[in-house]
């Protein structure tokens, strides 16, 4: 867990546009990723958003998306470009829908994005019709573009922040928290929550209007009472600080590697987001 105090922004810093989707985004990256490396099929997915699919040359209908992604998780872990030359040829991957049935997988390459910071936002990825390997010209351009994408998640994440501490339009503002790629709550001086947005609740695992306190019974019950207190000294006294709490699920785990919780605003509230990794 890491925590930062922030000072208070202008409101004309901050977009009035609310956030736009996920494709909208994203999507331009992901198809000049499929056309510079030659791949039929290409995949731009950010945690908390849905995936986007295409071709070089357009979105793929929803119907004919993957269902899931057996090479996403390998490409997520690994330190640089991870591929597969021919995925009927690794037994991780023969048996795979995604391989045997539409759209009919052979080879594979992608890289985790990673914020600057060491968190992975997601991963950005191309397919091939065929066994191969990129030449070293796509897999410098591959790099590129998930830099790219980081820095465009980035921003967007800083835009979300922006929209919290000023006093943009109530809509605008409430459009940028909603569909945030990053979780983000809102506290009083106390540390009683007053708002949490979708990814927020998603990653704890939680339903709208859910307790302030809700968020500790995802934390194992031998390390709640530990930070509980740290919540508690946080709000008290806000600084930068890093915890690491133990989680009930592994999902949770995952959610929970980098977390940012309250960072104190000069009217006495406090704010936080959560990054997923």
């Amino acid at each position: 867990m890491i925590s930062q105090a922030i000072g208070r922004v202008p409101a004309g810093a901050v977009p009035t546009t609310p956030a736009a989707p996920a494709e909208t985004l994203f999507g331009g990256l992901a198809q000049l990723a499929a056309g510079v490396c030659a791949s039929p099929l290409a995949c731009l997915a950010i945690f908390g958003l849905d995936d986007v699919w295409c071709t070089a040359s357009a979105p793929l209908p929803a119907a004919a998306r993957p269902r899931s992604d057996p090479f996403a998780v390998h490409a997520a872990r690994a330190s640089d470009l991870f591929e597969v030359d021919d995925a009927m040829l690794d037994e991780r991957f023969r048996d795979a829908e995604l391989v045997n049935g539409p759209p009919a997988v052979r080879s594979y390459a992608g890289l985790a994005l990673r914020a600057s910071s060491g968190e992975t936002l997601g991963t950005l990825a191309v397919y091939g019709a065929g066994a191969r390997t990129l030449t070293a010209e796509q897999r410098v351009s591959l790099r590129l573009l998930a830099e790219q994408t980081v820095a465009l998640v980035e921003l967007q994440a800083r835009h979300t922040e922006l929209a919290l501490l000023s006093d943009a339009r109530p809509a605008a503002t409430a459009a940028l928290l909603d569909s945030a790629p990053v979780a983000v709550y809102h506290t009083d001086a106390a540390g009683n929550m007053l708002y949490s947005n979708p990814e927020y609740r998603r990653m704890f695992g939680l339903a709208p209007g859910h307790h302030p306190d809700a968020w500790a019974q995802r934390v194992h019950t031998a390390d709640r009472e530990r930070m509980q207190h740290a919540w508690a000294d946080f709000c008290r006294q806000p600084r930068s600080t890093v915890i690491e709490p133990k989680a009930t699920t592994a999902a949770s785990a995952i959610s929970l590697n980098k977390w940012w919780p309250p960072t104190a605003r000069r009217d006495g509230s406090a704010r936080s987001r959560t990054s997923p990794t």
